[in-house]
């Protein structure tokens, strides 16, 4: 299917869709530039000896990669490109998993902040911990629910969702 014979609606919102992608990943790069400098001086000589240095390192480069496979996916999509209905399905759960580990990784990272704020109190770290097993658990749940009644044109363009897709997305 080429972006001619594309409904005019659809391509109109793909262009959009693929315009912000790119104009995501640009920010992004544009944020790398501005830190490297601190990164390379700051987190990359304590990677192996501090667990933030590694969250920092691990969430900051899978939102990059997570990113630029956006940017991939949605000038396919542009371009046209049919895709099979579990390719779509595929792209979709990765999404929203990618999204999970990093809020989960923000998440986790506060958290810890917010325990060592109340000076290692107990009741607060099983309040926290409480907190955050049931944001995943619903999160899982909500994702669970809505992923498989996602709707798609052939290029992967969601055309319908299910009402939950709001609690995970």
């Amino acid at each position: 299917m080429s972006s001619q014979s594309m409904a005019e609606p659809d391509a109109a919102v793909t262009r959009k869709l693929a315009i912000s992608a790119c104009l995501s990943l640009m920010v992004m790069l544009v944020d790398y530039g501005w830190l490297l400098r601190d990164e390379l001086k700051i987190i990359w000589p304590k990677l192996w000896s501090s667990r933030y240095a590694k969250v920092y390192v691990f969430s900051r480069y899978l939102g990059t990669a997570s990113q630029i496979f956006n940017v991939f996916f949605s000038l396919r999509m542009l371009a046209g490109v049919s895709a099979a209905p579990s390719t779509c399905k595929m792209w979709y759960n990765y999404q929203a998993i990618v999204v999970q580990v990093l809020l989960a990784t923000v998440e986790g990272t506060l958290m810890h902040r917010i325990y060592a704020l109340f000076l290692g109190n107990k009741w607060i770290l099983s309040f926290l911990i409480l907190f955050g097993i049931g944001q995943i658990a619903s999160m899982a749940v909500s994702a669970r629910v809505a992923l498989p009644s996602i709707r798609y044109t052939e290029t992967c363009l969601v055309v319908a969702t299910h009402p939950g897709s709001i609690y995970f997305g």
